[in-house]
């Protein structure tokens, strides 16, 4: 009996990684498509940004500089994800 138990825990923990992984890739993709859009803009123009549903308007190179780090921080948490579904096997 344990060992059905203990199946069941891993297969949901492991689709659970997995659905973390794709939220963390479309994310990822999300923020690379903002930053291609925003190399088309001006250095010194401002562009509004989105926080907690309110507009703000900011420097370009204010809003790329917070997006790479955002980036960064996802491909960072999709890396460590990525070798824990590795692991689970």
């Amino acid at each position: 009996m344990t060992k059905i138990e203990e199946v069941e825990t891993n297969v949901d923990e492991r689709w659970k990684a997995q659905r973390l992984a794709q939220k963390l890739d479309g994310e990822i993709q999300q923020l690379k498509v903002a930053l291609g859009e925003l190399d088309t803009v001006k250095p010194k123009k401002t562009t509004y940004s989105k926080k907690a549903n309110v507009f703000f308007l900011e420097k370009r190179d204010v809003i790329v500089k917070t997006k790479k780090n955002e980036l960064k921080d996802k491909e960072k948490e999709r890396y460590d994800v990525g070798l824990q579904l590795r692991n689970s096997k």
